[in-house]
């Protein structure tokens, strides 16, 4: 099994990649949120420059914030910095949209612009629309100093509902679970994506898994208020978005699956009375992952904290991790409130030389 950090890209981020690598993580994925957090590329260049091992992978992008050609050149020019350590996370867009009161992309988008992107990292001529009028495109200078074309750059997309994963089991190199550690939750998106594999030629175990828990480490085993403090807010989101695996599934027990329901059928707006509806999403996104609003604190239940994250003490931690990793998951980013990152790094650099 492999540990990777996921990091929301700020100046400070180098730093702690950088000590990550050091301590053994295998990789960095960087949120792509543009109002929310720094741009994520930047940050990647940076981290690029102060390590030489780690995989570097944006955690993830999605079709709609930029085009197919720019991000082929921006994943071509990391390549050229860091060969073989670069990787492509992407979805339909989550916070990077919708923070900016925009939709998501299709699945139907983003299977076309995973195809562009591709065909452009290969060096060849793709047709990519503009303004609805498609055109040629390629990247015209293929060489270093420019950008490395011949060192191959895997996709990693996220997905979480039954369409995702069986469009994950076709295109994906990777599919990331976002948010979710419960293995048996787990076990049914592995049944979905191996329904979508098989559609062209191979099976889930062709597919590698990574998840993106929450993660808290503690020197004493933490109280239950205490975690659903810390851990709640960030836990609501994953709830929510794998409730209906979970409710399809006879894999996963019906305590689990009725309480990830019960938080998908509780969540409402954030949002008042009378305000512009044009900015109801600047007011639905602040304090995002960073705080419970009264209505939600009943919702996050013993069972979705532990569906939703790795925590308590380093033996804890250990034993949840070496169980996920006997259950099909071959990658935990693990993905710590910002405030709560270089501690996390520093505690799991002492469990990460145990594992199998």
């Amino acid at each position: 099994m492999e540990v990777g950090i996921l990091v929301a890209p700020g100046a400070e981020t180098p730093g702690l990649v950088a000590r990550a690598e050091g301590l053994g993580f295998a990789s960095a994925f960087f949120v792509d949120s543009p109002v929310l957090f720094g741009d994520l590329y930047v940050s990647m260049a940076a981290c690029a420059a102060r390590t030489s091992r780690i995989l570097l992978v944006t955690g993830v992008t999605n079709p709609l914030t930029r085009t197919a050609p720019v991000t082929a050149s921006a994943l071509a020019s990391l390549n050229a910095y860091a060969p073989r350590r670069v990787g492509m996370g992407i979805g339909v867009g989550f916070t990077a949209t919708r923070a900016m009161g925009q939709r998501s992309a299709t699945l139907a988008e983003l299977e076309r612009y995973v195809a562009q992107v591709r065909g452009l990292l290969r060096g060849e001529v793709v047709d990519v629309a503009f303004d609805d009028d498609a055109v040629p495109v390629q990247l015209l200078n293929q060489t270093r100093p420019w950008f490395d074309l011949e060192d191959e750059i895997p996709v990693y997309m996220a997905a979480a509902g039954p369409k995702a994963l069986a469009l994950a089991g076709q295109i994906a190199d990777a599919v990331i679970l976002g948010g979710i550690a419960n293995t048996d939750v787990i076990a049914a998106c592995r049944e979905i994506l191996d329904q979508g594999a098989r559609k062209v030629g191979r099976t889930v175990d062709d597919i590698r898994i990574a998840i993106t828990p929450s993660v808290y480490v503690t020197d004493e085993p933490p109280r239950f208020e205490h975690l659903r403090a810390t851990l709640g807010p960030k836990s609501l989101a994953p709830a929510l978005t794998f409730s209906r695996i979970a409710e399809q599934s006879p894999l996963v027990p019906r305590s689990v699956a009725d309480d990830l329901a019960a938080v998908r059928l509780a969540y409402r707006p954030d949002d008042e009375p009378g305000g512009d509806e044009r900015s109801r999403h600047l007011r639905a996104y602040r304090g995002y992952m960073t705080e419970l609003k009264e209505w939600q604190v009943p919702l996050i239940t013993p069972s979705v904290l532990e569906a939703t994250s790795i925590a308590g003490t380093p033996d804890e931690c250990y034993r949840k991790l070496t169980h996920l990793g006997r259950n099909g998951v071959d990658h935990v980013v693990l993905s710590p409130l910002p405030q709560h990152a270089d501690a996390v790094v520093e505690s799991f650099g002492g469990i990460i030389p145990r594992l199998p």
